[in-house]
């Protein structure tokens, strides 16, 4: 019984995860505007993964190991997973801020015992689901948004209010018949229409590979308009880094279940996903031609920015190469590095390899690249790549996967699916 409700506590965490209601109880300011990468809070789902580690603990306790456990030879990699959690904790020691490093330290740590029990608790089946149907909510959610161009506040929900016109809301601009337009992008219960993005993907393409692992039957009819449906959020996100790692998945489960499947089933889901994608794609226009252009002064300065991160980044980097700056102290080494910045200059590169080799330094990288190196070599290689490139090159082009909560669960998370999913095939 123990057992069985820790499993279906994680799946209630996993579904859970994208609502962002939070306790602060250290808001942090500078000049007057609220440092978002300084504050620290609890979040919800976060005390309700605690629950789920003391209850499996005391199932550790009372329990039994199950018969046929062998989980030895699949977990050879571990070595490397507990030594970045070491870089990660050493790093506390030369952090600028110990109390900031200390708190990321532990949302890495949560992420990791996250990977760990999805390996050891239910079926990738279930798993899938759980995903499906809580992307298919914030699909509805982001479809919502974008129709009516508005976030409603929720602080019990966690959820920011925006609109189109306020400063700092993330939109689309263009300018048509002399005048500029501005769109509001999608949010979902997410802190950024991009962590929706790539939450959706996840989504997308667990379902997708659900899909074509299922035989016909009620099962595959339920799915089906879920991935229409988280298309059309997904699409909403206006999320380039999300689209392009959705059209990478995609092509990869596609190309594999055409090796497995008939390709009348794969032509027959891929007709579905375009008949709601096309008429979208026709209807928003403008919109999808000013995110995927240059041509407007919105999107020039949000790649001219990215770059000038990364030049940014490189800078720290050259200057802490060895030990890096404390996990989590990037933003915070930017204050006392460079007072003159104003708060929204004050961000992480958008690149999660830049940023563990800035926070955690040349150790932290290596250990953790020979990492995934050594995961993938573990993985039924066409299963895997279906999930795992996408999240890497989602990682080049964004940090919420090292920088945000649902981020960092999200990517373990979708690894320890990747690697469960493998391992249940063989």
């Amino acid at each position: 019984r123990l057992k069985k409700t820790i499993e279906y506590l994680l799946y209630l965490f996993i579904f859970l995860l994208p609502w962002q209601t939070v306790y602060l109880f250290q808001e942090r300011f500078i000049n007057g505007v609220k440092w978002e990468y300084g504050s620290l809070g609890i979040y919800l789902t976060e005390v309700l993964l605690w629950v789920i580690i003391i209850l499996f603990c005391l199932n550790g306790m009372v329990g039994r190991k199950s018969k046929g456990q062998k989980t030895g030879k699949h977990y050879s990699w571990m070595i490397f997973i507990l030594s970045f959690v070491f870089m990660s904790a050493l790093s506390i020691i030369w952090a600028n801020d110990g109390t900031l490093a200390f708190f990321y330290f532990l949302r890495l740590a949560e992420a990791i015992i996250v990977f760990f029990f999805v390996l050891k608790s239910g079926n990738a089946g279930s798993f899938s689901w759980i995903l499906v149907f809580s992307g298919l909510v914030q699909s509805f959610l982001a479809i919502g948004q974008f129709l009516i161009q508005g976030v409603a506040a929720n602080k019990w929900l966690g959820i920011a209010g925006q609109l189109p016109s306020d400063l700092g809301a993330s939109v689309i601009q263009y300018a048509a018949d002399g005048q500029s337009y501005r769109w509001l992008r999608a949010y979902g219960s997410f802190p950024h229409p991009n962590i929706l993005g790539g939450f959706l993907v996840i989504c997308f393409l667990v379902g997708l590979s659900l899909y074509f692992r299922l035989e016909y039957g009620w099962k595959k009819i339920i799915l089906t308009p879920c991935l229409m449906a988280t298309t059309a959020g997904l699409f909403f996100s206006f999320s380039r880094s999300a689209w392009i790692g959705a059209v990478i998945g995609a092509i990869i489960v596609f190309l594999i279940a055409k090796k497995e499947k008939s390709l009348k089933m794969n032509f027959k889901i891929i007709i579905y996903l375009f008949l709601i994608l096309i008429p979208l794609v026709l209807i928003y226009r403008p919109l999808v031609s000013s995110r995927t252009s240059l041509n407007n002064d919105l999107e020039k300065q949000s790649v001219e920015r990215r770059q000038g991160l990364a030049e940014e980044a490189g800078g720290i980097i050259k200057d802490n190469w060895f030990l890096g700056v404390g996990i989590g102290n990037y933003t915070s080494y930017l204050n006392h590095q460079f007072k003159d910045l104003r708060l929204w200059q004050r961000q992480p590169a958008h690149n999660l390899y830049f940023l563990i080799l800035a926070e955690s330094g040349l150790a932290g990288l290596v250990i953790f690249i020979l990492f995934i190196f050594l995961f993938i070599s573990k993985l039924k290689l066409e299963t895997g790549l279906g999930l795992l490139g996408p999240l890497l090159a989602i990682s080049f082009l964004d940090h919420y996967f090292w920088t945000l909560y649902p981020g960092i669960i999200m990517f373990w998370l979708a690894l320890a699916l990747v690697l469960k999913n493998s391992l249940e095939e063989k």
